[in-house]
């Protein structure tokens, strides 16, 4: 049995071209991870391969994230090269998470100084929180 190819699909309908036209917050995880995954096999389509990755590790991506690329790469279809590229756009995803909480960190640290200093602190402080601001506001 083998899986009608992504590229017959509807332009509308295709994960990548999917995401530039509506942004990638309108997909849904399988279709996110279709993207990393690139292709599938002769027998499933990468989404396919995306549903059955997810449905291993119990529709949870913090799960999936935990699992090593030894253990990802044992689903049929996956690989270790697939596997890899999934844990690598996971701990991108994390590591984002991270920074975005440091930077918060940092404005509200900020923010504290400027409400309980003495006008010279206050100002310093400003002059730090109107930076983070331009930085958060850049990255977004």
């Amino acid at each position: 049995m083998t899986s009608v190819s992504i590229k017959t699909w509807a332009p509308a309908e295709r994960p990548r071209e999917k995401l530039q036209q509506s942004g990638s917050s309108t997909l849904s995880d399988a279709e996110l991870i279709a993207i990393v995954l690139r292709n599938g096999t002769k027998k499933q389509t990468a989404l396919d391969l995306a549903r059955l990755l997810l449905s291993a590790c119990n529709n949870d991506l913090i799960e999936m994230g935990r699992s090593g690329y030894q253990q990802l790469s044992r689903i049929k279809g996956i690989g270790p090269v697939k596997a890899v590229s999934i844990v690598a756009a996971l701990e991108l995803g994390r590591r984002s998470r991270f920074a975005e909480a440091r930077r918060k960190e940092k404005l509200h640290a900020a923010s504290t100084q400027l409400t309980s200093s003495s006008p010279t602190s206050r100002s310093f402080a400003r002059r730090i929180l109107d930076h983070l601001t331009k930085q958060s506001e850049y990255h977004h």
